[in-house]
């Protein structure tokens, strides 16, 4: 029995169980990025469908849309590739355990899991479970830090630059619509001229899709 009359945890079946929730917030994982890329799909297309019939400001809202999912799952792949590290770290620990028989503090752990509380996709998971971890003695605290970026979202999402919207239109589009940045400053009287050819350039290929 543990403290206060309560059953004292096996280590390995602890370990054990920690590595199948863990899995299964992997599998959720690429449950969800297949989902999105889905969804990446289907607004690419309708970037196209506006592009056809010229709604230039529908169409940047559709691509701020594209840029939106593309970031979620970089953040989910990010996501999964800390949640693999916490379950080697398991595989380490299940390895000690035959010669420990207890748990033993982690570093290692505390810094995977550290990582992973800072992602939102796994925090509510990763959470409960570090406190499990620490009730267990694996892990001794995870670091005042990583709690208080829970709570500091970034606004990337929400107000994309112009440029990433252009580019992004430019590659679904086929150059219809958006532009590429371009690095070097041109002249006024260049940059006049490649407007008027870009509008031409637009409304040919305009006609050509609506034929």
């Amino acid at each position: 029995m543990g403290l206060f009359g309560q059953p004292k945890v096996d280590p390995k079946e602890q370990t054990k169980e920690w590595k199948r929730q863990l899995r299964k917030e992997m599998r959720r994982l690429e449950r969800d990025i297949a989902k999105l890329q889905r969804e990446e799909q289907a607004a690419k297309n309708e970037v196209k469908a506006s592009a056809k019939k010229g709604q230039t400001a529908v169409a940047k809202l559709q691509a701020k849309n594209v840029i939106s999912l593309k970031k979620t799952q970089t953040r989910l792949f990010t996501a999964k590739t800390q949640i693999n590290s916490v379950l080697n770290q398991m595989e380490h620990q299940m390895a000690m355990l035959k010669v420990a028989k207890a748990f033993q503090s982690s570093t290692s752990v505390m810094e995977a899991m550290s990582a992973a509380l800072k992602l939102p996709e796994v925090r509510e998971t990763m959470m409960a479970m570090s406190k499990e971890m620490m009730k267990a003695g694996l892990i001794e605290d995870v670091m005042d830090e990583t709690f208080e970026s829970v709570f500091e979202e970034d606004d990337e999402l929400e107000a994309q630059a112009d440029d990433e919207v252009n580019k992004v239109l430019f590659d679904i589009t086929d150059g219809i619509m958006g532009v590429v940045p371009s690095s070097a400053p041109k002249k006024k009287e260049e940059e006049e001229v490649e407007d008027d050819e870009m509008v031409a350039d637009m409304n040919a290929r305009l006609a050509a899709l609506s034929s």
